[in-house]
């Protein structure tokens, strides 16, 4: 009951923040160093600066008292993900949109950018070309995030009585009990490993000139 539980909200959330995060990262791009980038960006560093407990308990005690339209413990499991999979995707967004921001960025200054924009493509187009250019860094960062929050939304399970693993995983820590601890560690690690062993499998599919193995890839 605890690890699917804590698949859905990891699944769901990391769906909303890669969107946020893509969409954000592509508009920065779009319009560098005009006022949509310098707004982004000061967005991003004060969301990065917010204590994520603090965001927590805010939207809880906003949509729970002063508007009580979440149900924390009496509603069903699809009525209660909406909240904590908001808050995730207000204080994850920023971080990965920055690093896909980065990634495009550096995309947008090699020499096939150039030869495109030559050629009287549009901004868009090459952003586009840009963007499936770095997918393959995209796709890892959004994995290695993915694989992170599986184990790791304790504060998140514990703050919205989500009976998520990480939840089951302090209870047993709490609690000194060693085979929960033990059980814990095992399934995190075991998800990590056959999930990054998916992405690898997965990553030919995206580009067939890895089909000869990541190590032949130009």
């Amino acid at each position: 009951m605890f690890l699917p539980q804590s698949l859905l909200l990891a699944s769901v959330s990391t769906i909303f923040v890669v969107i946020i995060a893509v969409a954000g990262a592509w508009i920065g791009v779009y319009y560098v160093n005009e006022w949509p980038d310098r707004i982004l960006k000061v967005l991003t560093i004060l969301v990065r600066s917010l204590p994520y407990f603090a965001v927590a308990i805010a939207c809880l005690i906003l949509f729970t008292v002063k508007w009580p339209i979440y149900q924390l413990l009496t509603g069903t499991i699809w009525q209660r993900l909406w909240l904590p999979t908001l808050v995730i995707m207000f204080t994850s967004s920023p971080v990965i949109m920055r690093q896909i921001y980065q990634r495009l960025l550096e995309e947008m200054t090699k020499p096939y950018i150039t030869n495109y924009m030559m050629m009287g493509f549009s901004r868009k187009q090459v952003m586009w070309r840009a963007l499936m250019n770095a997918r393959l860094p995209i796709l890892t960062l959004v994995g290695i995030y993915f694989s992170q929050s599986i184990g790791g939304m304790v504060v998140t399970e514990e703050i919205f009585a989500w009976s998520g693993l990480a939840k089951y995983g302090l209870e047993g820590i709490m609690a000194q009990d060693y085979p929960i601890i033990q059980a814990y560690m095992v399934v995190v690690l075991a998800i990590v490993i056959i999930f990054n062993q998916s992405l690898e499998l997965f990553y030919p599919l995206i580009n067939p000139r890895l089909k000869g193995g990541l190590k032949h890839a130009v």
